[in-house]
């Protein structure tokens, strides 16, 4: 406690700058947690820092190392996984930055899924290599393949569970068994299928990473990464946000935090929406091929089933012509359905793979994959289904 003294009357300017800073509140407290929109915390002596740094969750005292806005939202991702532990940053490509990186250093080797997010392609292609960090791209449903890849340094595995653009499923319990027996640790990033759709912590994975700029936060005005794991690891994560200084704003946190309240309600209905959007334009004359789990005749739909809960997520890409100039048309006709370079959000996007998320990839890796002009991702709202599938029903007839 402070020393009581008498108080001294302050000059305006001391007033201005020390009034109304610290609320009373003596016998209630917010429904909803403020923004604790502050670089630094008071501390009340030399004992109160030491307590701070203390603390597991790493005290208050400076907003790059932590934030009751930051922790209170690590705390609802981690309780939606069922995981332990978890820390928040500034997007989901500092998430896989410093998830990967408590776990991998310099010497060692990771095995990464061959059909990842573009970013985390480069990122391990690119960036990890400077750090003398290899990775082998494989297909991880493909056992074979993967006992292949696997070398004596062999520490980290990383795969999506739905992937980008492909919405391709990956067996996160035999991956994880896989990299088990390896002596190495599996990442996964849930970003598309949210822990409504599946909890990869219950299927053996180590580390589970999400864009919270996606179906977390849902309406498209932030962008935060989150990491869930053992208390050990995320204590490790949270040390490389604070040292990459990734950290994520309080206002940032606090929206995200309000977005995660709603995210079992959107989540759901956008995935009934993907359901009856896939089926439509799989049935369309003008649409070359449709790629969402839901469709009976997918390869993967009874390992969707297997895994995914209510319903196979709402993301889903479909081909038109290899054809810029048919593609610009049909974006162009389309009236509700935006072209937007992120998804996840309540209102229908589309994304264009080959000119954004995946453009950094090389022209032989694109051609093998199959991304090509006529390649469109769509991630599905909540609009009324039927308003969805009438506007890329009036766009496909000028392709």
């Amino acid at each position: 406690m402070r020393e009581k003294r008498e108080k001294k009357e302050w000059k305006p300017e001391t007033t201005l700058l020390h009034t109304g800073d610290k609320p009373d509140l003596p016998v209630s407290y917010p429904d909803i947690i403020p923004i604790y929109q502050t670089a630094a915390f008071v501390l009340e002596d030399l004992a109160s820092i030491a307590a701070a740094h203390a603390s597991p969750a790493g005290g208050y005292f400076y907003s790059r190392a932590g934030n009751p806005n930051t922790d209170s939202l690590a705390a609802a991702i981690a309780a939606a996984e069922g995981g332990e532990a978890g820390a928040v940053c500034a997007s989901g490509m500092a998430a896989i930055l410093t998830g990967a990186l408590a776990m991998v250093g310099a010497g060692d080797h990771i095995v990464a899924a061959d059909d990842l997010y573009g970013g985390t392609y480069g990122l391990l292609k690119n960036d990890l290599a400077k750090l003398g960090i290899e990775s082998s791209f494989v297909d991880l449903n493909d056992a074979a393949a993967v006992r292949a890849a696997v070398r004596p340094n062999t520490k980290l595995f990383i795969t999506e569970v739905l992937t980008n653009p492909f919405v391709k499923v990956f067996d996160i319990g035999a991956i994880a068994a896989t990299a088990h027996a390896a002596g190495a640790k599996l990442l996964v990033d849930n970003t598309f299928t949210t822990p409504y759709h599946i909890r990869t912590l219950d299927y053996g994975a180590d580390i589970v990473i999400h864009s919270a700029t996606k179906y977390i936060g849902g309406h498209n005005d932030v962008t935060a990464g989150a990491v869930v794991a053992a208390p050990e690891l995320v204590k490790e994560v949270r040390r490389l946000i604070s040292s990459f200084g990734c950290t994520l704003g309080p206002f940032d946190a606090w929206l995200v935090l309000r977005g995660i309240k709603t995210m079992s309600l959107r989540v759901l209905r956008q995935a009934a929406n993907a359901q009856r959007v896939a089926e439509a334009l799989a049935a369309h004359p003008k649409v070359g091929k449709v790629y969402y789990p839901g469709l009976p005749d997918n390869p993967q739909h009874a390992l969707a089933v297997r895994l995914l809960r209510n319903g196979f997520g709402s993301m889903l890409s479909f081909t038109l012509p290899d054809d810029q100039a048919a593609v610009n048309r049909f974006m162009r006709a389309l009236r509700l359905v935006k072209f937007v370079t992120t998804l996840g959000g309540v209102k229908t996007t589309l994304s264009h793979p080959a000119t954004t998320s995946h453009v950094g990839l090389e022209d032989e890796l694109k051609q093998k994959l199959g991304i090509h002009a006529g390649l469109i991702r769509l991630s599905v709202g909540i609009e009324d289904a039927d308003d969805l599938i009438d506007d890329l029903d009036g766009a496909l007839a000028v392709v």
